[in-house]
């Protein structure tokens, strides 16, 4: 990941939650919900960020551990961990101040 970009929440990090997440992050379904017009005031609202310690977010830690003995369970998605360069996209942002950019 290129340490010089600024990550883009709706240019970068929403299309990874289009693409994985709203089919259960919706509105009246799991929380928080990451529809594109609720996502940034869902994350910030349910607490999911901390802009002081990136690794320390909530987001961040469902998103980058793994299952116990192979099962999903706890793994953000459930279909199938992000690969490395995501979940780096997310945490970049978050370290950047999580903004709303």
């Amino acid at each position: 990941i290129d340490t010089t970009k600024v990550v883009s929440f709706n240019n970068d990090i929403m299309p990874l939650f289009t693409a994985d997440c709203i089919s259960c992050h919706k509105a009246g379904a799991t929380p928080p919900d990451l529809t594109t017009a609720n996502a940034f005031s869902s994350l910030n609202s349910t607490g999911m960020i901390d802009t002081t310690n990136a690794e320390l977010s909530l987001l961040y830690q469902r998103i980058s551990k793994s299952g116990p003995k192979g099962s999903t369970k706890g793994v953000m998605p459930p279909a199938g961990k992000w690969s490395d360069d995501k979940i780096g996209l997310v945490l970049k942002w978050i370290d950047q101040g999580a903004k709303n950019n």
